[in-house]
C-alpha cells in the first residue's frame, strides 16, 4: 500500500502533515512518499521497518526514509506524533530529494556531513532530552493546528532544531553516557532503598526508557538497578546492627524486606555472614 498526502489534510503546499495519534488498530505495511519522523509519546508499540521489527516507547523518534516499507503494531494505549514531511518543505533546494539524508547537504546540517550510519532510523531520547523534544514536537503540532501568520516560518524553525537533536543523536549515540545517571539520582536510591520502588517507576520519574535505562544504569555503576537496590536495603540493615538495639525482624521490614527469608538471603550473598553474626562481629570490635 502506498501512502500518499491526501486533500484536506497537508499543509498549504501539500509538503507537510502533523498528527497526534492513539494505536487504536495495527497499521498495515505501507511505504510513502515523503519523509516521516515517528515520536512515541505514551504506552508501548512494535515498528517495523523493512525487515526489522524495533520494540518502542516513550522517548523513542524513528525518521523513515521514502519507499521504506513500514507498519506498526501494539497496544491501544499508545499514542505518537507522526510528521510527514517533503525536504522541499524545509529548503526549497531539496524539491527532487527523495531521501531524509539530503538534509545533510545543508549548511545549516554540514557538521553533521560525517554521520556513518545512513539506514539507521531509530533514536532514544532519555532524561532532560525527554522534555526537550517533546516541548519541540508540541509547539511544531500547535502551529500546524492553528495555522496562524507565520506559522511556516515557526514550523520550519522548529523542524530544524527537530533535525539537530535527531542528528546528534545519529552523529554521538553514546555521547554523555557517563553523566546521565546522576549522583542525586542514586543517592535517592539509597535514602529510598526501604521503599517498594521499581526499575520502571524510577526510569519513568527520570523520563527515562525502562530498558534504555537498565542498560545506562549497569553501564555507570557497574551493577544491575536489583543488584545495586539490594546492596543499598543491605548497608542501611547493616547500619541499623551497629547503631540500635532494634532487632532482627524489624530491621529487615525497616531495610525494605517483607520477606525475612530472602533478606537473610541476601545478607549473606552480601556480608558472607548472617545479620546476627554481623551484629556479634560488629560489637566485639567496639
Amino acid at each position: 500500500m502506498k501512502i500518499k498526502f491526501e486533500n484536506g489534510k497537508f499543509f498549504m503546499d501539500g509538503s507537510l502533515i502533523i498528527e497526534k495519534q492513539q494505536l487504536l488498530a495495527p497499521i498495515p505495511e505501507h511505504t510513502h512518499e515523503f519523509i516521516e519522523i515517528v515520536y512515541i509519546l505514551k504506552g508501548r508499540c512494535t515498528q517495523k521497518i523493512d525487515d526489522t521489527e524495533y520494540p518502542a516507547n516513550r522517548g523513542d523518534l524513528f525518521l523513515i526514509n521514502y519507499n521504506r516499507t513500514h507498519s506498526v503494531m501494539g497496544e491501544n494505549n499508545c499514542e505518537f506524533f507522526n510528521i510527514l514531511v517533503k525536504p522541499e518543505f524545509i529548503n526549497k533546494s531539496l524539491t527532487d530529494s527523495r531521501n531524509a539524508f539530503s538534509l545533510l547537504e545543508l549548511s545549516s546540517f554540514e557538521e553533521f556531513c560525517g554521520i556513518s550510519e545512513q539506514n539507521k532510523c531509530m533514536v532514544t531520547f532519555s532524561g532532560g532530552e525527554v522534555k526537550n523534544v517533546e516541548a519541540i514536537i508540541n509547539l511544531l503540532w500547535k502551529e500546524f493546528k492553528e495555522n496562524e501568520a507565520g506559522c511556516r516560518f515557526a514550523i520550519q524553525s522548529g523542524l530544524n532544531f527537530l533535525l539537530v537533536q535527531i542528528f546528534r543523536k545519529l552523529s554521538f549515540p553514546f555521547k554523555s553516557t557517563q553523566k546521565e545517571i546522576s549522583s542525586e539520582l542514586l543517592k535517592y536510591i539509597k535514602e529510598h532503598s526501604k521503599d517498594r520502588i521499581s526499575l520502571k517507576d524510577i526510569a519513568s520519574a527520570n523520563y527515562y526508557n525502562p530498558s534504555y535505562f537498565s542498560r545506562l544504569f549497569k553501564q555507570y555503576t557497574g551493577k544491575s538497578f536489583t543488584q545495586y537496590l539490594k546492596e543499598a536495603r543491605i548497608e542501611h540493615a547493616c547500619l541499623l546492627l551497629e547503631t540500635t538495639d532494634m532487632n532482627i525482624n524489624d530491621i529487615s521490614e525497616e531495610a525494605g524486606y517483607s520477606d525475612k527469608t530472602k533478606f537473610y538471603k541476601h545478607f549473606r550473598q552480601i556480608k558472607e555472614l548472617s545479620p546476627y553474626e554481623y551484629k556479634v562481629m560488629k560489637k566485639s570490635k567496639k
